[in-house]
């Protein structure tokens, strides 16, 4: 099971081991293509992550205004 925070990154928690310990691993996020511009609308409008055949795909893109 993963959570997404668009700002930092994915925790991961493998709910389904065996030895019924938690094991909690963190990807981050790659920094902004563009640091200086604040996203309008908020991250939510400039990036996201999909899982397609098993890979996470991030995207971000800038939206002209």
């Amino acid at each position: 099971m993963g959570w997404v925070d668009l700002g930092r990154g994915i925790p991961f928690c493998d709910v389904l081991s065996q030895d019924h310990t938690v094991l909690l691993c963190y990807v981050s996020l790659p920094a902004p293509l563009n640091p200086d511009r604040k996203p309008q609308g908020g991250l939510r409008n400039s990036r996201d992550i999909a899982v397609i055949n098993g890979c996470i795909k991030y995207v971000e893109f800038d939206r002209a205004v």
